[in-house]
């Protein structure tokens, strides 16, 4: 098929949980039975995708690059990047998408591209676990699934807690100690340009102090019926 002819997913494509159309997560074996006839030809997604594998193996096939699939092995893809799977019947793990406005309604300063894995499409999509990693991150792609599912206050607000720390510990596991120093000043020079470009946003939009005190001392305590 060629390259313009493939087709760009959404997750409005896939069978999503409740009224949140900017995530989605699901175990790989469920994911599968699902959506077999869309994910196992090349395609495109406009979200991040995160596949940690627990069980089977396979091929991956990222930007026409093909990688083997293994129990403890981790993927993370950028939007737009091609990908496709080849993986044996008794294939399992948890898979999880969502949009970058989905990230950045919870995160003020912090954003997808500061993570080394979402920097560039030319880093490596594959981080190999160890077995303590494995099964430290096991639980948190578990977690993060069983909280989609539930309907509990708030949900999706602590999701996006549970999906940053996710992305923190990867970045501790994909960034060689050599590297890390690097990608620090990366982030904090990244930061420091938000925080200037929030700066300008708002010059000539402050409020006095005096407006502020006004504002807080005729502001009435509410009142209730006792």
């Amino acid at each position: 098929m060629p390259p313009g002819k493939m087709p760009i997913y959404d997750i409005a494509d896939f069978k999503y949980l409740g009224s949140e159309s900017d995530f989605y997560a699901n175990t790989f074996a469920e994911h599968l039975i699902q959506h077999e006839h869309m994910v196992l030809a090349p395609h495109r997604h406009g979200f991040y995708l995160s596949v940690l594998f627990t069980r089977g193996n396979g091929i991956h096939e990222v930007d026409f690059q093909t990688f083997d699939i293994q129990p403890g092995y981790i993927f993370l893809l950028s939007p737009g990047q091609v990908h496709y799977w080849k993986v044996s019947e008794d294939i399992d793990g948890y898979i999880i998408f969502h949009k970058k406005e989905f990230y950045d309604l919870n995160f003020t300063y912090e954003r997808m591209e500061h993570f080394p894995f979402f920097g560039s499409s030319q880093n490596t999509p594959l981080i190999k676990l160890g077995k303590e990693q494995e099964v430290m991150l096991t639980l948190q792609f578990r977690s993060i699934v069983e909280e989609y599912k539930s309907k509990f206050l708030m949900h999706f607000q602590k999701i996006g807690s549970m999906l940053n720390v996710l992305y923190i510990d990867l970045a501790r596991v994909y960034l060689p100690d050599k590297r890390i120093n690097k990608h620090r000043e990366l982030q904090l020079g990244s930061y420091s340009a938000v925080k200037r470009a929030d700066r300008q946003q708002f010059q000539g939009h402050e409020i006095t102090c005096e407006l502020c005190e006004g504002y807080v001392y005729e502001r009435k305590e509410p009142e209730f019926d006792l």
